[in-house]
């Protein structure tokens, strides 16, 4: 598990983010010396100041020639939702604790399938009061500094198959915001806890939770899937990855250099 040191609140946060050299041609996986990047207020905060950041370098496995282009998913979404046990499940190892509250983003490396996949955990919100909004705010909003340099980012927002109300739906657009109206677009629905469909269709569920939950799907064009981070079955992995292949085959986020 790699954690970067922490920058201020004041990151940039926009849809080709401009931070720090290519790092996934490295097999070093350790974070290296710092690097200054210029840095700018996202929503939330006074627009326009620009200041310098101090950020370890985060580096990617090496993968053998023809490897598919890297892959960076940022798991988002409210306290006990899954993400955590989802990263593990991606990544085919306990890379993140599941028995503890996670606090602070934090990324885990792999190749999977043929592709150089980083996932980035990230702190649940909560509207009851158990969570600082603020400092979620700010970890969220730092996310993306978590992705090696060019590779394809996608923000995943799990939900898990229980009830969605509006004040649910509200509580995740206020805390969404901070990373900018454009992530949207870089972003699919993952129902966790699928084993609660007991074998109904996805849609069923969709329907009978009612226009709040619509909504959300509407926000990320219908993109959704499905999936059970406690079960034993490798193949909900290749599945997934092919899904965020097929909704996501040219994606506008990434992270690159600028010289």
């Amino acid at each position: 598990m790699v954690e970067a040191t922490r920058p201020p609140r004041e990151i940039q946060y926009n849809m080709s983010i401009e931070l720090g050299p290519d790092l996934s041609r490295s097999d070093n996986r350790r974070p290296t010396g710092p690097v200054m990047v210029e840095t700018i207020q996202a929503d939330g905060w006074s627009p326009g100041q620009k200041k310098k950041t101090e950020l370890l370098r985060l580096r990617v496995p090496r993968g053998p020639a023809g490897l598919k282009s890297a892959l960076s998913l940022i798991l988002l979404g409210r306290r006990k939702s899954g993400k955590s046990s989802a990263g593990n499940m991606i990544l085919g190892k306990e890379e993140f604790q599941t028995d503890a509250r996670t606090t602070r983003c934090s990324a885990g490396q792999g190749e999977i399938s043929g592709w150089p996949v980083t996932v980035v955990d990230t702190p649940g919100w909560s509207r009851f009061g158990l969570a600082n909004p603020q400092k979620v705010k700010e970890e969220l909003l730092q996310s993306p500094l978590f992705c090696p340099v060019k590779s394809k980012v996608v923000f995943v927002l799990l939900l898990p198959v229980d009830s969605f109300g509006e004040q649910d739906r509200a509580a995740m657009e206020m805390y969404l915001g901070v990373l900018g109206v454009q992530a949207w677009e870089n972003m699919m629905v993952l129902f966790t806890y699928g084993e609660m469909l007991r074998g109904r269709p996805v849609e069923s569920h969709i329907e009978k939770v009612g226009r709040p939950l619509q909504l959300v799907l509407d926000r990320c064009k219908r993109r959704h899937h499905v999936c059970d981070p406690n079960a034993a079955d490798p193949t909900q992995v290749d599945l997934l990855l092919r899904k965020v292949e097929e909704c996501f085959p040219s994606s506008l986020a990434t992270r690159s250099h600028q010289s």
